[in-house]
């Protein structure tokens, strides 16, 4: 797995399809939360950075010339993941209720995410229960532009946008001892992703537009599956791996499959502690 991957490009001459353009790397979110289910207790805050294997949401579309496409490939499970940098803030609003906001960066597109973290049990053992729904927006664009001899007079240019919403809908079970703990997250996701592009071919002695052709589709995705944790807490850092297992849709082959997503967050809290209970 990589930054991110390399579009794949294939150009015919003499009045021949001029560019097979497949999408990669163009709308991804994030997957894993990265806590446990302890609230953070009223005005105390955390904030950190994230490595997180997101989810890919524009896998097994191709663009040909203008038009979208399903694409007929082979895909792997890396190419639902897309590697992107993650950056959270969350604040205790109240003893048993946080607030956050997180962003996932990759090399063409950003997500956002608002959540609510709740915290519905926490016995004096630290054995805790939270819902923590979340609501995100996220885009990407990729844009192509080349000249071909034996036509150096004409210029192709092609825009492909990527834009959506999604719901994420996590439970939160954990279980701490002192300064370690573990968690599982059953979840599950909605996505709406919108595609468009925009593809011409003009002359440029003059500027005058020999082909242009635009389309756009909009697509929904359900996603379910569960995540699994560990965190580990040293002053006031704290470092924790998670990995989810989720089903997702494989438009190639208009069916599911089950994919990992795997990352590591590492995170400064701020604020005096929390007395245990709820």
């Amino acid at each position: 797995m990589s930054l991110f991957k390399i579009k794949t490009i294939k150009i015919y001459l003499y009045g021949l399809p001029l560019i097979f353009l497949l999408i990669t790397g163009c709308a991804t979110v994030g997957v894993n939360n990265y806590q446990n289910a302890e609230t953070l207790g009223k005005k105390r805050f955390k904030t950190g950075l994230a490595m997180d294997g997101g989810k890919e949401m524009s896998v097994g579309l191709k663009i040909t010339e203008g038009t979208i496409e399903i694409a007929e490939d082979n895909l792997s499970a890396n190419d639902f993941m897309m590697l992107s940098l993650g950056l959270t803030g969350q604040l205790g609003i109240t003893r048993s209720t946080d607030i956050g906001v997180a962003l996932n960066v990759t090399i063409s597109s950003v997500s956002g995410k608002f959540y609510l973290k709740q915290n519905l049990v926490h016995t004096p053992g630290h054995f805790a229960i939270a819902f923590i729904p979340g609501i995100g927006i996220y885009t990407g664009k990729d844009t192509v532009s080349f000249q071909l001899f034996p036509e150096p007079d004409t210029e192709y240019d092609e825009e492909n946008s990527f834009a959506g919403y999604y719901f994420d809908i996590p439970l939160i079970i954990s279980k701490r001892w002192s300064n370690f703990s573990i968690h599982l997250s059953p979840k599950y996701m909605y996505h709406r992703l919108n595609v468009s592009t925009d593809y011409r071919q003009i002359r440029e002695s003059d500027g005058e537009v020999l082909v242009h052709n635009t389309d756009e589709e909009t697509f929904y995705f359900h996603s379910y599956g569960i995540a699994a944790g560990f965190s580990l807490v040293y002053e006031r850092v704290e470092l924790t791996p998670e990995i989810s297992f989720l089903r997702v849709k494989d438009l190639s082959t208009d069916s599911y499959r089950w994919t990992f997503y795997p990352g590591l967050g590492i995170y400064v809290k701020f604020g005096s502690k929390k007395t245990s209970g709820k």
